[in-house]
């Protein structure tokens, strides 16, 4: 039984990889690489920083972060300025991504999650479509990944500090490409903290210390060695810009998403103040752009803060509905709107569906600022590009929707059968389950009460809620009728208390 398994797991890895390998040769051969206005200031960025390792360059700005910029940057020795080989970068990573995938089932101990995650991971549209954008979204869908393997692996399977040490470096480096990940972060860290076993029998000052600081470790180590990794890029802002913030930007980033909701009314005191100055009174990306640049970064802040407090107050309960609107909206069920928020909407149903589109954007007067710069066509659209168009448009309205609703339905049935039939949650399981629950949650908690419910970001976590709602289906309707061995069984404990288990004091 054991070797006819160990057969077929072997023949369905193999039809995968080449599924996942084969979806993305044809894409790479049929479809261009994705630039948006974005891109531009990541290829610039990249570019200076690879030359002057400047990381002050104007391609950053005080809109966005390091991170990407950084990796193009360092693989550029390899491929170089090329449009098709920042793709096939891109691609290895989306491989990578499904590997790691892999890894949290086999952490967990459940063959179910590996093929599950492998298979969502590797033939997602819209993670395949990130894979060919020059933006950050593919590094930041792997480092995604990989901080929810180590933290997992911390969680069910504790080994001391050198793991937290690990999960610190990878928050780092993941909050430096993506700043909403730190919600996903503290709820594991945090998790981790609550989950372990007190240690009876400790007694005295010293001792309740000393147990006080084992419990803490996982926050005390990820928070140490994330901030080690993100103060030099606190000081670059508050050198640039006055602030020690990860983006100096973010009022007047606010001011575009409300908007988005429902437009300002343009004759309270500070809008009006400033669109009179501006000479400009529709708030877009062109308004944005004058904003920026009639005041320094301070001043404007200060000014987009009193702009959002004055649309709040004149219509308090608007701001309430749009909060909900965003909610519903982050789980894919909001309607398709014409801007940003709808950013996937567009860009597979008039980019990828007509090539042509996409290869007009290489044309940008911003392509002839970048040295080195080369854009590789594809001519014209295929079948394959029409079919990958309608795929990811499918899995955008209603796919999205649907993971969503899965996952809200499980969660709310698990936490029933805890209470009718187990009494409480006990277990790596039930850990694992509650600890991702929190992250998942907080994260949409922290889009959502900025308005920022585009699908650019919502469709990032999707991985999370179906890693959930599979463990959840797991643990209900398969594993409590197999053994338990079947996960892992332990949940982080302070060290003190597993030596005294070993030596047969009770727990």
């Amino acid at each position: 039984m054991t070797s006819r398994r160990s057969t077929t797991d072997i023949l369905l890895v193999s039809l995968l990889v080449v599924a996942a390998v084969g979806v993305r040769w044809v894409l790479y051969r049929d479809l261009p690489a994705l630039l948006t206005n974005d891109s531009w200031d990541y290829l610039k960025a990249a570019q200076d920083i690879r030359r002057d390792l400047d990381f002050f360059s104007a391609g950053l700005r005080d809109v966005r972060l390091p991170g990407y910029p950084t990796l193009l940057a360092l693989a550029s020795p390899l491929v170089g300025w090329r449009s098709d080989s920042i793709v096939l970068l891109q691609s290895v990573l989306g491989l990578t991504t499904a590997a790691i995938g892999w890894g949290i089932g086999k952490v967990l101990g459940s063959r179910l999650i590996s093929w599950v995650m492998v298979v969502f991971l590797a033939l997602n549209p819209v993670y395949l479509l990130n894979e060919h954008a020059i933006m950050a979204e593919a590094f930041g869908l792997t480092l995604y990944l990989l901080l929810v393997l180590v933290g997992l692996a911390c969680l069910v399977r504790p080994g001391g500090s050198v793991g937290w040490v690990a999960f610190g470096v990878v928050l780092g480096v993941c909050t430096l490409t993506r700043a909403n990940v730190v919600a996903l972060g503290a709820a594991i860290a945090g998790g981790a903290c609550l989950l372990q076993r007190p240690a009876n029998g400790t007694c005295g000052d010293v001792g309740r210390l000393r147990r006080s600081l084992e419990y803490l470790r996982p926050v005390l180590l990820t928070v140490t060695i994330t901030s080690i990794i993100v103060t030099p890029w606190l000081w670059r802002n508050w050198a640039a810009y006055g602030r020690p913030s990860f983006f100096s930007s973010t009022n007047r980033v606010l001011v575009m998403y409300k908007n988005m909701h429902r437009p300002f009314d343009s004759s309270m005191p500070t809008l009006a103040r400033v669109n009179e100055m501006l000479e400009y009174d529709h708030i877009d990306f062109e308004w944005l752009w004058r904003f920026s640049n009639r005041f320094d970064p301070r001043e404007a802040e200060d000014l987009a803060r009193r702009i959002l407090d004055e649309q709040i107050a004149k219509d308090p309960w608007l701001h309430v509905s749009q909060i909900g609107e965003s909610a519903v909206a982050f789980g894919g069920f909001g309607p398709a709107t014409v801007d940003d928020r709808s950013a996937l909407l567009f860009w597979f149903d008039v980019e990828v569906g007509h090539v042509g589109n996409m290869e007009a954007l290489s044309r940008s007067e911003a392509a002839s600022r970048l040295p080195h710069w080369t854009f590789v066509p594809r001519g014209r659209d295929t079948p394959t590009t029409a079919l990958f168009a309608r795929a990811g448009h499918a899995y955008l309205r209603p796919g999205r929707a649907v993971v969503s609703l899965g996952f809200l339905l499980a969660l709310g049935l698990y936490f029933v059968w805890i209470v009718r039939f187990r009494g409480r949650a006990r277990g790596a399981r039930s850990a694992v389950v509650l600890v991702l629950a929190i992250g998942y949650l907080g994260t949409v908690a922290m889009h959502v009460a900025m308005l920022m419910d585009c699908d650019r970001f919502a469709s990032m976590f999707d991985f999370l809620s179906v890693l959930i709602t599979v463990a959840i289906f797991e643990e209900v309707l398969v594993a409590r009728h197999e053994r338990p061995a079947r996960w892992p069984s332990v949940v982080a404990v302070s060290p003190d208390t597993e030596d005294r288990e070993s030596a047969g004091a009770a727990p």
